[in-house]
């Protein structure tokens, strides 16, 4: 869980994200996902047949479709030229729960991660001079900066939490006493967590946040050792300008050697003992505070970024619509006791819709040439079996005519800004893979079914220009994800937070 506070970086132009180019899936009839009953009925129409087959070894079959359309307005103009190679295999349907992180497994990643270094509390109550210090931090970016970006999440505005800073300060202690964090976990809120920082001979930091249904629905682990002790985290090429590698500081880790070290860190981690996880794609991901300095734009280091999805019976999983990023905003005394001090949502734990927003399982692994310099588990779950070992399939013609109908529906502005942009989708790439759906009548669990996903651009561009009004450019998105067995669209989680 990110505890962005007060203060975003602007490196990547997240900001121009409130520019409404980006529409969510229409509630349409032919939209919204199916009966997930009838789904799993029509995925076993030939699997008895198949199953008593002889098993033959598997080969490739070819996917190609390649088209260009638009609708009525011109609003909307998309370009799909896409091709790809599946094994002709087995399609299963995954039934998975979400689960929180064990002790044994958090045991795990503290004696690989942290170590033997003393392990810090993070949560303490800070002292008068660094309340001090955030006042005046507050006061100089409200001056220079949209105060907007500056929001606690449960404070209205910036004067209010400087507010609460002055009273704060009358009763905080002149020095703060450093104490030792627990390294097991703590019952916290609605759930429970571990959170800590070590001080490293080298200057560097280490940070650790374990936070299992703190926020209801929520599970995450997220580790930083940033290569400057300033580092606030990594973005990675997806989101934010990709840089030419003469730009980039040259590493002696090869991506091949990191990939390696990546899956040699599951391991040692007992996460991949049987193939749970597989890579599913390798970036560069940049670190934010460097981007920052102008005189560091032509040496501009990165570390490569492995994320690795869940792995089900031989085929690789996506991941939902994530930003990747992670964050080393722990290192922030002042935010994290007012965070921790802050009334909880008596709604969330009640709010059964806000608790099933759990996303796909995703592992991130972050290398550069001095190790592991971050990692990030999210949303872990459990495999409750198999429902359909062998899917039928739509045949890949009538996938091509739900691809077609189903952008411009996706994509279509609402009528009053159907006259001010140009939505240019490109359609770059696609996979067969496993998608998770939410199980009918089953609100905690979820099934992992055989989908067609395409990724590519999204460039919405506005005929007039204004402060308020301007372009947005996603690039290598996942733009539209459709269920193989029925040809229903399944609509992607979102979110607005870091996950990586």
């Amino acid at each position: 869980m990110q505890r962005r506070f007060f203060r975003v970086l602007a490196t990547v132009g997240i900001i121009s994200i409130v520019f409404t180019g980006c529409k969510a899936t229409p509630k349409d009839k032919s939209v919204i996902q199916k009966d997930t009953n009838k789904m799993i009925q029509k995925a076993k129409e030939t699997t008895e047949k198949k199953d008593k087959k002889e098993v033959k070894d598997e080969k490739k079959i070819t996917y190609a479709y390649k088209d260009s359309f638009a609708n009525k307005t011109k609003s909307v103009r998309a370009k799909i030229d896409v091709k790809c190679e599946e094994p002709d295999k087995e399609y299963p349907i995954i039934r998975v729960t979400p689960r929180e992180f064990t002790q044994k497994e958090v045991d795990n990643v503290i004696n690989e991660l942290i170590g033997d270094s003393k392990f810090l509390k993070l949560d303490y109550e800070p002292s008068k001079k660094q309340i001090e210090d955030e006042i005046i931090s507050l006061k100089k970016d409200y001056q220079d900066g949209d105060p907007s970006d500056l929001l606690a999440s449960d404070r209205d505005t910036v004067g209010e939490v400087i507010k609460i800073l002055k009273r704060q300060l009358a009763t905080a202690p002149d020095k703060v006493e450093e104490e030792e964090a627990s390294r097991k976990l703590v019952d916290y809120k609605s759930g429970s967590r571990i959170r800590g920082y070590t001080k490293e001979a080298n200057g560097r930091m280490k940070y650790l946040d374990i936070e299992n249904g703190c926020i209801p629905g929520s599970v995450d682990l997220t580790y930083t050792y940033m290569p400057q002790k300033d580092s606030q985290g990594y973005d990675n090429d997806h989101n934010c300008q990709a840089f030419k590698e003469s730009q980039l500081r040259k590493l002696k880790m090869t991506q091949e050697e990191a990939v390696q070290k990546a899956e040699d860190l599951l391991k040692k981690l007992h996460m991949n003992n049987h193939n749970e996880f597989g890579v599913y794609e390798v970036r560069k991901a940049y670190d934010e505070t460097m981007l920052l300095k102008e005189h560091r734009k032509n040496d501009i280091p990165f570390a490569y970024m492995i994320i690795f999805t869940r792995n089900f019976n031989g085929m690789i999983s996506g991941y939902g619509d994530q930003y990747f990023n992670i964050y080393n905003d722990l290192a922030k005394p002042v935010a994290n006791y007012l965070n921790d001090t802050a009334k909880e949502d008596s709604n969330s734990a009640k709010d059964d819709g806000y608790a099933m927003e759990w996303n796909r399982e995703t592992v991130c692994v972050y290398l550069d040439d001095s190790g592991v310099t971050g990692f990030r588990w999210t949303e872990p779950c459990k495999v409750d079996g198999t429902v359909v070992k062998n899917s039928k399939l739509l045949s890949f013609e009538k996938i091509k005519g739900i691809i077609k109908k189903m952008i411009l529906m996706k994509f279509q502005p609402e009528p009053s800004r159907d006259s001010l942009t140009v939505d240019y989708i490109t359609g770059k790439t696609i996979k067969l893979e496993l998608e998770r759906i939410p199980e009918k009548g089953k609100k905690l669990q979820g099934l992992y079914v055989p989908a067609w996903n395409i990724y590519g651009d999204d460039d919405c561009i506005a005929k007039k220009k204004s402060k308020d009004f301007g372009d947005l450019n996603m690039k290598n998105e996942k733009l539209i994800s459709i269920n193989a067995i029925d040809g229903s669209i399944i609509e992607l989680p979102r979110d607005a937070g870091g996950i990586g």
